[in-house]
């Protein structure tokens, strides 16, 4: 299986929290949070510099 990205974004109060909740009840996951615009990490990522 290869891996997939799921990105959740929307404004404060929107239910982001509760979508996440929801995914790790019915699946395995790991889960990054970026709560800055820099998304080096994602890049990093989506550049498989890391796994």
């Amino acid at each position: 299986m290869t891996g997939r990205l799921v990105v959740l974004e929307g404004i404060d109060g929107c239910g982001k929290e509760t979508q996440i909740r929801m995914l790790k009840e019915s699946m395995e996951f790991s889960l990054y949070k970026y709560p800055t615009k820099n998304y080096r990490m994602l890049n990093d990522y989506l550049d498989k510099k890391i796994t």
